[in-house]
């Protein structure tokens, strides 16, 4: 597959990720993210995004994170242009114990280039997730994958049928035990920011309910977007080779969007709460997938998506 970047876009990607990470860095951010975790004996500037030079003289950028939003999963976020050794996440993982302990991180989150490769796998270092991204432009050029003929979409209310999606998604974490901790259910709040962009859809093929889409208005490298929150497929269309139809069908919905015709209930309402923004451009279609998932990785490519970052983790 081509890459979804020329080498001139690919070379300020590194730059703009940077630019995107000290954005949170914006006073109100700070306290936000110290309020809602309230971790006891932390202040609002202990979230900050900062520069670090190691003893060996290379230079990262590292930040507090929680995993999946948990208060009590947090790790330090690491971005880096090297490829480290031993040595260097030795010297890492006493960066993060020592500059972040009031968090008392549990792990190292490495972001790396997809090209650069830890020389040695050591420990409990593992590849993690990637980040996923392709141009819309790009994935409406692509022939459509089999069965979009098969597949629609119908307005899905979140308060009426949140309950059905968390056992649809229990039932997938009972299949894939594995990704419960990476993979964890969306909750309410996130799928209403979904649904406030008009993006959220019952789908159903062959006219039967056959899972979930959706996805928020997010911003990457400076880009306007469209986030991927949710792909949920539930048996018996698991196996089929539809998730890529599925999210081909999602990416022209988006299109049709970015040309002021959105969606309408039952009733001609339109979907989204703000009626004033008809029309926005959607450059980039991307999320993160982790790596244990294969399946969504092998549906991404066939969409037209591909990784610009590789995300490693390390155990403290």
């Amino acid at each position: 597959m081509p890459p979804a970047f020329s080498p001139e876009e690919a070379a300020s990607i590194a730059s703009l990720e940077i630019d995107d990470l000290l954005s949170l860095n914006d006073p109100a951010t700070l306290e936000q993210r110290h309020e809602h975790f309230a971790i006891p004996g932390t202040v609002s500037s202990d979230y900050l995004e900062k520069f670090y030079w190691l003893a060996n003289g290379k230079l990262i950028l590292a930040g507090i994170r929680h995993l999946s939003g948990h208060r009590d999963e947090p790790f330090v976020h690491v971005m880096s242009s090297f490829a480290p050794t031993i040595q260097d996440l030795s010297i890492l993982a006493d960066l993060a114990r020592a500059r972040f302990s009031m968090f008392r991180p549990k792990g190292l989150s490495l972001a790396l280039k997809p090209s650069v490769v830890p020389e040695d796998i050591v420990g409990d270092l593992r590849l993690a997730r990637r980040v996923v991204v392709g141009k819309l432009s790009e994935i409406l050029n692509r022939p459509r994958p089999v069965g979009f003929e098969r597949i629609s979409f119908e307005p899905f209310d979140i308060e009426s049928r949140y309950s059905w999606y968390e056992s649809a998604y229990r039932d997938f974490h009972l299949e894939r035990p594995s990704l419960r901790k990476w993979v964890p259910i969306t909750d309410r709040s996130d799928l209403r920011a979904c649904a406030n962009d008009g993006w959220i859809f019952q789908v159903r093929i062959d006219e039967k309910v056959a899972g979930l889409i959706a996805a928020e208005s997010r911003a990457l490298l400076g880009r306007t977007g469209a986030y991927m929150t949710e792909l949920l497929l539930v048996p018996p269309f698991r196996g089929q080779g539809l998730a890529a139809a599925l999210q081909r069908k999602f990416v022209e919905t988006l299109a049709r969007d970015s040309e002021g015709t959105l969606a309408r209930d039952s009733e001609g309402t339109l979907a989204r709460d703000s009626k004033e923004t008809l029309a926005r451009e959607v450059e980039l279609i991307w999320g993160t997938i982790d790596s244990g998932n294969q399946a969504s990785m092998s549906t991404a490519r066939r969409v037209g998506r591909t990784a610009i970052r590789s995300e490693y983790f390390l155990k403290l």
